[in-house]
């Protein structure tokens, strides 16, 4: 073999990125798994899988976020004792394609280096780069062959939980068809009548058809409507929203009983958050709200049944009551 004859090396970047900054434990029972794939310096494809997965301590709301998952990783529940093993594990194997990586392309470039007239000198030095080459090929090898059932192991955990954010992802696409055939059922209706207490103007008090009226909103008073309840036809919700913007009432109350038996149709989301999601404003102002603060903690669901008031101000919802 001749100098000319010598592969041109790609770069050595170490393995691990963040590993080494400190002892890998999990948080809320995850740990933050990411696959990558040390540089293969030579010029042939190894025959050989030289994957592995960094680990990394999540910061807690991380590990409290749903599905913070992806093919080539993200968090996976994991023990502490699996959590160290697995760290162990990667350092093992980091740390071995990082010797066998420096030595080659320490022999390569001393080789390389060489001036030709040293004959004796330059034939040591290739010689050496084939030793280290080989070497280089065996210690890959064997660190991919030592590393698999981790490999293997984290794989499969990153599988189940993609297979889980599918699922969840599906039971939410249901959940938001669920949601959006509620809104174009024709059961609401609504009331004016002038109230008192607003001087602005008349006050809309909004309820279902099929709920008989209850709880904390007051029952309308048939000599302050306008027009009557029962020469209302039922309307959808998108069709209540159009009608309200047109009538620009002072207030509105939301029946408590429709409220409530809505939230039970809703499955675990409030009826405030129901509206948001189909106008991307709040349900007692017809305001937009202010967009929330960055997100550190997955949801959760829920919601109480709450009714309310708003009112109109000028013609757009102002302030709630």
């Amino acid at each position: 073999m001749s100098r000319s004859e010598l592969p041109k090396l790609l770069a050595h970047q170490r393995p691990l990125s963040g590993q080494g900054g400190g002892p890998v434990r999990p948080e809320k029972g995850r740990v933050h798994v990411e696959a990558r794939r040390p540089r293969w310096l030579l010029d042939h494809s190894p025959s050989f899988s030289v994957l592995f997965y960094e680990m990394r301590t999540p910061a807690s709301y991380e590990a409290g976020v749903k599905f913070r998952i992806a093919p080539k990783g993200g968090m996976v529940p994991c023990s502490a004792r699996t959590c160290r093993r697995w760290a162990e594990a990667a350092v093992a194997y980091a740390t071995a394609v990082d010797e066998a990586s420096t030595e080659l392309v320490a022999a390569h470039r001393h080789a390389r280096a060489l001036p030709g007239w040293r004959l004796v000198a330059t034939r040591r030095a290739l010689r050496a780069w084939e030793q280290a080459r080989r070497r280089y090929e065996q210690v890959m090898r064997q660190a991919s062959e030592e590393y698999k059932p981790v490999r293997l192991e984290i794989g499969q955990a990153i599988e189940a939980e993609m297979r889980k954010k599918v699922r969840h992802e599906e039971r939410e696409a249901r959940a938001r068809r669920h949601r959006a055939e509620l809104a174009r059922r024709a059961v609401w209706g609504w009331t004016t009548a002038v109230d008192g207490s607003a001087a602005e103007g008349p006050a809309a008090r909004l309820f279902r058809h099929d709920v008989p009226s209850g709880g904390d909103s007051p029952a309308p008073d048939p000599a302050r409507q306008n027009p009557p309840a029962p020469s209302l036809p039922p309307v959808d919700l998108h069709e209540l929203r159009r009608a309200l913007k047109e009538l620009s009432p002072a207030r509105l109350e939301w029946d408590h009983a429709a409220v409530v038996a809505t939230e039970r149709e809703l499955e675990g989301v409030s009826f405030g958050g129901w509206w948001r999601e189909l106008f991307g404003e709040d349900h007692l102002t017809f305001t937009t709200p202010p967009p929330p603060p960055p997100r550190r903690h997955g949801y959760t669901g829920g919601g109480t049944a709450t009714g309310g008031v708003g009112g109109f101000v000028g013609g757009g919802f102002g302030g709630g009551y």
